[in-house]
């Protein structure tokens, strides 16, 4: 909590968002705000550094079955984990927080209401990610059907729109595996905008700011990418 200049509430966002992914901490800082346990200036600065991928996505999917070696997707959530941190203590003190020592969050003690509620909240945010992405994919497919685009920029519009084509495209690209793997912690760093439209969707009805959420991408990105080049450097990739 020092650390970051954060309450309990903003800590227990952030440490679901470190396990869960995003846009995991888009929806919970909408529970906890609707629950009145942060404020809307509380809100805006846990948005701007618990964006975190899928530790499973990122050592997995990325790692293993993109760049066939797992010591990468380590490379990767290092950097991932660390920018996130940076961005943190860069902004630790440009936000005010009520000054509440102790969580006010309270727990429902009927088991069988606390588990239906989460399924449903989880089929919820299943159904609105896989539709957001499938959304996002179509519209990826039509651009690059009408524009005429070397491999390089094809990758780039992949990768902007939705992370996960843009990092398998990024996988089969003529590129030193080093570059490859500094792209691939910025375009993770900045989650695509298929992820940007899922943290819009939980703050809409909110006062929570997009703009911060988005300038901590920006912030994330070149962090992320320094870190995982100076990892690279370290390990001799």
């Amino acid at each position: 909590k020092r650390f970051f200049n954060i309450t309990d509430d903003m800590l227990a966002i952030l440490l679901l968002s470190m396990f869960s992914g995003f846009p995991s901490n888009a929806r919970n800082t909408k529970i906890f705000y609707e629950k009145g346990l942060i404020t809307d200036d509380e809100g805006n600065h846990i948005l701007m550094f618990s964006h975190f991928a899928n530790p499973v996505f990122i050592l997995i999917t990325v790692g293993v079955y993109f760049f066939h070696d797992q010591k990468l997707g380590l490379i990767l959530l290092t950097g991932h984990y660390l920018s996130n941190i940076g961005v943190g203590l860069l902004f630790k003190n440009k936000f005010i927080h009520n000054d509440n020592t102790n969580s006010n969050l309270l727990f429902n003690n009927n088991f069988g209401e606390v588990l239906i509620s989460a399924i449903k909240r989880a089929i919820d945010t299943i159904l609105l990610i896989c539709g957001i992405m499938a959304v996002f994919l179509m519209v990826s497919a039509i651009i690059l059907s009408i524009l005429t685009l070397n491999n390089y920029n094809s990758m780039l519009i992949k990768g902007i729109l939705e992370i996960t084509i843009g990092l398998d495209s990024l996988s089969m690209l003529n590129l030193a595996i080093r570059y490859k793997l500094v792209i691939a912690s910025c375009l993770l760093a900045f989650g695509g905008l298929s992820v940007h439209l899922r943290v819009i969707s939980q703050i809409v009805d909110t006062k929570r700011n997009y703009i911060y959420f988005f300038i901590g991408r920006m912030y994330q990105m070149i962090i992320s990418g320094i870190i995982t080049y100076l990892l690279c450097i370290i390990f001799k990739i």
